[in-house]
């Protein structure tokens, strides 16, 4: 059965993820905005990307367009709409599209409006007091007013340290190698009354939320609720 790429798995996905909807309606002040705050997040060394979500008539990189605005204040910029500004083989949906792009950014800021299906930072245009409704939760509401740069850097960074923590990050321990003087494998030499591997694995879970073992062979009994993955 094929996977719906736009379903509830990549929903409870991308909610883990720094992906970021700086949206509002037309006249919001979200472009200004999104270009105000590129460069102080560049300064605190956060890669970032800026996806324009639902672009039409889009001229790109023509001066004072706002692709070109992002990219001048130094985001990488993607547009999507109909397609995606790129070439590629396969289109894996919109929400998959910006869970790759977390693969290379510390975040993914997209510029949309209430249909955008991302956790989002709503801006309230003149004559609007409150979002109307849309996919993706809205985390935060602010008026033209209030939506002051250096409070807008602060909310933005304070979620992305919560988005971060969110993650869960495992560590894997590679076994399977030989010893040839101590005739055993390396991973069951003890050490201090322990495997290698046991100690390996009691470090290793100080630091990370998982672990798995990697590889084949023999598993002490105290670490048989590890995962193991060949």
């Amino acid at each position: 059965m094929k996977r719906d790429a736009e379903g509830p798995e990549a929903n409870a996905f991308l909610d883990q993820l720094p992906v970021l909807g700086i949206c509002g309606s037309s006249g919001a002040g979200k472009t200004t905005l999104i270009e105000a705050v590129i460069p102080l997040l560049l300064a605190r060394g956060i890669r970032v990307a800026v996806v324009k979500h639902d672009a039409r008539n889009v001229l790109v990189d023509r001066p004072g367009k706002d692709s070109d605005r992002f990219y001048r204040a130094g985001a990488d910029v993607w547009l999507s709409g109909a397609g995606v500004f790129g070439r590629r083989h396969r289109n894996p949906g919109f929400k998959m599209f910006l869970a790759g792009l977390c693969r290379g950014y510390d975040l993914v800021l997209v510029e949309g409006h209430a249909g955008t299906p991302v956790a989002k930072l709503w801006l309230l245009g003149k004559g609007h007091s409150e979002p109307p409704p849309g996919p993706g939760p809205v985390l935060h509401v602010l008026s033209w007013r209030q939506a002051e740069t250096k409070a807008v850097l602060a909310w933005i960074t304070a979620w992305l340290d919560r988005q971060w923590c969110a993650v869960p990050v495992w560590g894997c321990v590679l076994i399977g190698g030989r010893s040839r003087r101590m005739g055993r494998p390396k991973h069951l030499l003890l050490q201090e009354g322990r495997t290698w591997l046991e100690g390996t694995v009691a470090k290793l879970r100080e630091k990370v939320d998982r672990v798995v073992i990697s590889g084949r062979g023999e598993i002490p009994a105290s670490l048989v609720d590890v995962p193991c993955i060949a």
